[in-house]
């Protein structure tokens, strides 16, 4: 067993700069996506000036950004392959960079439009119908490659759209629960890993019952807790003092 500590690995998780430089370096489980979210957010006063500058120049680099992701989808990522040989090549910034642009370019061209909830429903309803119907056969790698690639992509695109212009009244009983969870999103993401392993470790180091309904039931309400107190206790802080410095 290897018992070395990589501090320049630890260093690049603890400032989320491995999706800069080393894509492939996180720790934590899942973690790549906060790596290429940081690399998003580093572009993202560019991409408001530029939107906000005109929405056909914003527009342009949406049409660029899916050009680089057709080229990762139909050329870098093979669908002959494993999706696991070709990982570090999915998990590239790049790859993914067009979502992030068209979450944007959506804002940006439709805001001022006016919808009916009938049509929002039917966007909605076309975007599910495709996760649900669409035909897609093989590995993991036939979702991120050719044909499929485009069309999931669409899909997405289409139920954000229709959720994000979709006028109903969400009662406050489900609100508040649901806005809590969302702004602890981070927090869940980034601890329920880590408790749902160390409380398996835990386990079997007391000989508990090793049920995995009572460890997953650990894991959420422990991870919900720990995620609001880092959010009240060192999320909150650091997001006053940011805007503070921006001040």
């Amino acid at each position: 067993m290897n018992s070395q500590v990589d501090f320049v690995e630890l260093l690049l998780n603890f400032t989320t700069l491995f999706g800069f430089v080393s894509p492939g370096s996180y720790i934590n489980t899942g973690a790549w996506s906060i790596g290429n979210e940081m690399v998003y957010y580093a572009l993202t006063p560019f991409l408001l000036y530029i939107f906000d500058k005109r929405v056909l120049y914003g527009n342009i680099l949406l049409v660029a950004s899916i050009f680089i992701g057709g080229v990762f989808a139909l050329e870098l990522i093979s669908s002959v392959n494993t999706l696991a040989n070709q990982w570090n090549t999915y998990i590239n910034p790049f790859n993914n960079l067009f979502f992030y642009i068209a979450g944007i370019a959506i804002y940006f061209n439709i805001y001022k439009w006016k919808f009916g909830n009938e049509m929002v429903l039917a966007v909605v309803f076309a975007g599910l119908s495709i996760f649900l119907f669409y035909p897609s056969e093989g590995g993991e790698v036939q979702l991120v490659t050719g044909g499929n690639r485009i069309t999931f992509s669409i899909a997405s695109i289409l139920l954000v759209i229709g959720f994000y212009k979709l006028n109903v009244r969400v009662p406050t009983l489900m609100t508040t629960p649901l806005t809590q969870l969302g702004i602890i999103t981070y927090g869940v993401y980034l601890l329920h890993p880590i408790i749902y392993q160390s409380i398996k470790i835990l386990s079997n180091k007391l000989n508990l019952p090793n049920s995995s309904i009572t460890t997953i039931s650990l894991t959420i309400v422990i991870t919900i807790f720990l995620s609001l107190m880092a959010y009240q206790f060192v999320e909150k802080p650091l997001i006053k003092v940011g805007k503070k410095s921006c001040q």
